[in-house]
């Protein structure tokens, strides 16, 4: 994987984390099970990738 894609996933990673961050502000609940979502996606996608 070139450096470009890397720097396109992290950044991808960044975003989603911050807009799940602020929902998990606006209703906690709904945050926690988006936050669990997202890690366990992003796990996946290094375990695959």
């Amino acid at each position: 994987m070139d450096s470009l894609r890397k720097i396109r996933r992290t950044l991808l990673i960044m975003v989603v984390a911050g807009l799940v961050t602020y929902v998990a502000f606006l209703d906690p609940p709904l945050g926690v099970a988006l936050l669990v979502g997202v890690g366990v996606a992003v796990f996946v996608l290094q375990v695959l990738g």
